[in-house]
């Protein structure tokens, strides 16, 4: 069982680290908390994640592009002179399109360490039902 353990844990964090060797970091829930109580510092919030888990929950302001993979609908916050955070459930998409936004020559884009779930879990204010879609 330790073996197993240590075994998903290296996977965990070796996933982490693989994104961040990539240019892509983290953000984990504590610093978007802060992030987003200072408008000076407040980021886009890309959420990748498809519309019904975006409607289960969401952060307040977060602009649903589930199709992103494919480049539609990103243009609009692509020209922005805001940090990005790209938000998924369990921060293994988001990394993935803050990596090909970063390839297309975005360089303030960064990730939601673990996703809505550490959002949720660490207490992040969450919203249901459809908020927005735009910037």
């Amino acid at each position: 069982m330790k073996g197993i353990l240590a075994a998903v844990l290296v996977i965990l964090v070796g996933w982490e680290l693989l994104w961040w060797i990539l240019g892509v970091t983290p953000v984990f829930p504590w610093q978007l908390r802060r992030m987003l109580a200072d408008p000076q510092r407040a980021p886009i919030l890309l959420d990748v994640r498809t519309s019904l888990e975006y409607n289960w929950f969401h952060i307040e302001g977060a602009i649903n592009r589930p199709d992103v993979f494919g480049h539609a609908g990103t243009q609009d916050v692509e020209g922005a002179h805001r940090p990005i955070v790209v938000v998924c459930l369990s921060g293994h998409r988001s990394p993935i399109m803050g990596y090909l936004m970063r390839r297309r020559g975005i360089q303030d884009v960064s990730y939601l360490s673990w996703g809505m779930l550490s959002w949720f879990l660490s207490g992040g204010s969450v919203v249901q039902g459809r908020d927005r879609s735009g910037p």
